[in-house]
């Protein structure tokens, strides 16, 4: 057998648009792929095509449409928006499987990995679906096992499921281990971490990272705003707003940044005490590996990053907070008291991306 047989010549890969965190967990594995020789074909548009073409400007990008989900100002209302939303999604990702069958004419990639969408796989093309959300968290149990039925069949159009996160210790929780998985190969491959821990003196006590959707990202961006003068710290804004035309001037104590790409944002991270941030999934993967001390915003209405944020705070990993009644003074005085601690974990790197390609079926018959 060929020492190469496991390594796919031609890789299509492509995030869901759902904030920045699909695009940036991506960029691992990219750049895993590109190390074993494989040529790698991005698609995305919007935010996460800049990201991307940002970080790897070599490579070739397809500009693929997102699902473009809107959201909304409060977060009680969040559910239904999502809910009314549903057949435009729905059409989406009819649209992109049928958008993948006429690429495919041209490119004829040897594998697809899609980061959560669900209409990116192929009948005669191993696809691989990435997601650590097996169980979607909604407070009516009845209405929970429905969407996961949904999701599941979704899944299970794809030849595996690689979860971003480990056996044990678990960074998602109940989300990537729930009771019944789906009825396909299901491969646990580490976390997911562009940042890796740096040894840097501090130069900023508090360190506010946004990132997500809007409005809601706008909206707690107002809110430190206004707070931010009455901490006697020197403070850092990361806007996370790449290809944005309008900024904002520094103020007496915070330096303001629109966007980082990975090697700056590491830096900066690694020169600040706390990280005040969004519990989004891939934000929580990279602090990890760079054991910084975490204050944790779930966006409103999001009851995935509110259950890691509870989740965290159970584990000692990172201090929760809400968005409604953020009181900046008050929180960072209760995080200052709060006994951070962080487990060994093993992340994803090129070598577990070997173990998970000698697994797949390369010849469908």
């Amino acid at each position: 057998m060929n020492g190469n047989f496991n390594i796919p010549k031609k890789v299509l890969i492509a995030p869901l648009d759902w904030g920045l965190g699909h695009a940036t967990r991506c960029i691992p594995i990219i750049q895993s792929f590109l190390a074993m020789g494989s040529e790698v074909v991005l698609a995305a548009s919007g935010p996460q095509a800049q990201i991307l073409k940002q970080e790897f400007p070599q490579l070739t990008l397809l500009p693929l449409p997102g699902y473009a989900v809107r959201y909304s100002k409060k977060g009680t209302t969040l559910a239904l928006r999502l809910l009314l939303q549903a057949p435009r999604i729905l059409k989406t990702i009819r649209e992109e499987y049928l958008w993948l069958k006429q690429v495919q004419k041209i490119h004829q990639f040897k594998l697809i990995v899609s980061d959560n969408r669900f209409g990116l796989w192929h009948r005669a093309v191993p696809s691989i679906f990435i997601t650590h959300q097996l169980q979607i968290q909604i407070p009516n149990s009845w209405l929970e096992k429905k969407i996961q039925r949904i999701n599941y069949k979704y899944i299970q159009r794809f030849q595996q499921c690689w979860i971003p996160d480990s056996i044990q210790p678990s960074l998602a929780g109940n989300l990537s281990h729930p009771q019944v998985l789906p009825d396909v190969p299901m491969h646990y491959m580490g976390p997911i971490s562009r940042m890796q821990q740096l040894d840097k003196s501090i130069q900023y006590k508090y360190c506010f990272l946004l990132s997500g959707p809007e409005p809601q990202r706008s909206i707690l961006e107002k809110l430190i705003l206004t707070q931010i003068d009455q901490l006697n710290a020197n403070c850092l804004l990361i806007r996370g707003l790449p290809g944005a035309q309008q900024t904002l001037p520094a103020t007496q104590n915070c330096t303001i940044v629109q966007h980082a790409a990975t090697d700056e944002l590491m830096q900066l991270l690694a020169s600040s005490e706390y990280i005040i941030c969004r519990s989004g999934y891939t934000s929580l993967m990279e602090l990890m590996a760079m054991q910084r001390k975490m204050i944790l915003i779930p966006t409103p209405g999001q009851t995935e990053q509110q259950y890691l944020a509870d989740y965290f705070m159970q584990q000692g990993w990172g201090l929760a907070s809400t968005q409604d009644s953020l009181d900046l003074s008050a929180t960072l005085q209760a995080a200052s008291e709060y006994h951070y601690h962080f487990p060994t974990l093993a992340y994803f790197n090129t070598d577990r991306l070997q173990e998970l390609l000698s697994a797949i079926v390369w010849h469908r018959h």
